[in-house]
């Protein structure tokens, strides 16, 4: 993660920077013992490339659809939900492989949002916003400012790139503390391939 740049809006960089951190350092680890493809172009149906966070299987027999997404305002929640179910449901339709959808989400996540994705099919891990804040805060990164305030996400930023690897390790470390997702989100990938294997 290269942010040396100054950014024009720190407030969406922060946003990115917190999003990487869930992926690249938080879940990368918890899913580590599965082998994940991450960050592979899987193609729909119509020829159209969708880029998944993670995939459990091989390029060519995917089974697992994992994607991660963070926002800090709830007005975001519902469009980024809808992309997040068109494009894990897009490329389940071009392999038939595919059996199971998993998204695990980070902040102002609306209770509606969040069963958009678990009526139709979608395994939802959610922390909420209150919580990364929380053990965010604990590392010096700010993330619960008002929508007003300008200087703490430049502050927010100034510290996120500052941070050596190994602490950008712990925050990711962290970076679920307060739920049951470290065990949670395993456990369900674990039963689902052990099913698998017998059927």
């Amino acid at each position: 993660m290269r942010y040396r740049k100054r950014p024009t809006d720190y407030g969406r960089s922060v946003g990115q920077m917190i999003g990487d951190i869930m992926q690249y350092r938080a879940l990368k680890k918890i899913l580590a013992p599965f082998n994940p493809l991450i960050d592979e172009k899987w193609k729909d149906k119509s020829g159209i490339e969708h880029e998944i966070d993670f995939v459990i299987g091989t390029k060519t027999n995917p089974l697992i659809l994992i994607d991660s997404k963070y926002i800090k305002y709830t007005k975001h929640a519902r469009e980024k939900v809808n992309e997040i179910f068109m494009k894990l449901t897009s490329i389940k339709e071009s392999y038939l492989s595919v059996n199971m959808l998993i998204a695990v989400l980070a902040g102002s996540f609306t209770n509606d949002a969040l069963k958009t994705l678990e009526t139709r099919g979608v395994h939802v891990f959610h922390i909420p916003f209150k919580r990364v804040a929380m053990n965010l805060r604990r590392f010096g990164v700010i993330i619960d400012w008002p929508e007003s305030d300008t200087s703490t996400p430049e502050a927010t930023w100034k510290r996120l790139v500052s941070m050596s690897e190994s602490e950008k390790d712990e925050l990711g470390d962290a970076f679920f503390d307060g739920t049951n997702i470290p065990q949670a989100l395993p456990e369900l990938i674990k039963r689902y391939l052990k099913d698998e294997s017998i059927s």
